[in-house]
């Protein structure tokens, strides 16, 4: 082969690489402005969607600031009308303790004023007269009670009734305390057995509760009772419940006297 023909043979296939890589460098210029194209699209779509984003975003957090705002309002009423629902309330209850307190202080004025009469009507009492608490312990007694009793002023709270007349003695009065609290007044004879063992019998007037948990004794006609046979105990007995109708008419009057003082309370 000459050098002509190779030359122009080479000539020939340089031409075609030529356009080869012509052909390559357009395509690669397209697909580098197709790519470019395609960033700039990517670019804008994504900016696009970040504006969105941010759009629905604010929207969002306007919407919750709304709510919140009408949420807090409507939380201040609640709470607005729960304090003045308290101050009512407190107010209420400081009004109930302040008339509970004043309730309690009259009903205690109110005791402490029966209580002081009953000891003026107790002190100055004809007959021998004593009251017990609701343990029958003397809380109360007049001088002639006393000198019933045999006992001195000082040394009348230690004794309870029970001391010196007998269960079943006086009609209500058991050994557990008084068998009813209601005001009715009882009266019979029972015997007295004084601090020094000697025994006097007497006509007695019962008045449970005559003042809220304290009971009245009167004691009347008292006689000693000799230590002598059945019969002749009986027979002092038979004369004592035959009393003249002048011994009646003192206990009648005292239990009248003790009711009314009893219907004032």
């Amino acid at each position: 082969m000459d050098i002509t023909a190779f030359r122009s043979q080479l000539s020939i296939a340089l031409g075609r690489v030529s356009l080869k890589t012509q052909s390559v460098r357009s395509s690669l210029t397209k697909l580098r402005a197709r790519a470019v194209e395609n960033a700039d699209q990517l670019r804008f779509a994504l900016q696009r969607d970040l504006r969105g984003l941010q759009t629905v975003s604010r929207h969002a957090m306007l919407f919750a600031y709304g709510q919140a705002g009408e949420f807090a309002s409507q939380l201040s009423v609640v709470l607005e009308h729960a304090r003045a629902k308290i101050r009512r309330l407190g107010s209420a209850a400081a009004k109930s303790v302040r008339n509970a307190g004043s309730k309690t202080r009259r009903l205690r004025e109110a005791r402490c004023a029966k209580e002081n009469h009953l000891r003026n009507m107790v002190a100055i009492s004809p007959e021998a007269t004593v009251v017990t608490d609701c343990n029958r312990r003397l809380v109360i007694a007049n001088l002639k009670a006393l000198d019933l009793l045999g006992i001195s002023e000082c040394n009348a709270s230690k004794f309870s009734i029970d001391a010196f007349i007998a269960y079943g003695q006086i009609a209500g009065l058991t050994e557990n305390g008084v068998l009813f609290r209601e005001r009715e007044k009882r009266h019979g004879k029972c015997k007295i057995r004084r601090l020094d063992g000697s025994l006097r019998l007497a006509q007695y007037l019962f008045l449970p509760n005559v003042v809220p948990h304290l009971d009245l004794y009167k004691f009347m006609n008292a006689v000693p009772y000799r230590l002598a046979p059945p019969a002749l105990a009986a027979s002092e007995t038979r004369e004592l419940s035959i009393q003249p109708r002048a011994a009646s008419n003192s206990l009648a009057g005292n239990a009248r006297s003790i009711k009314g003082f009893a219907g004032r309370t």
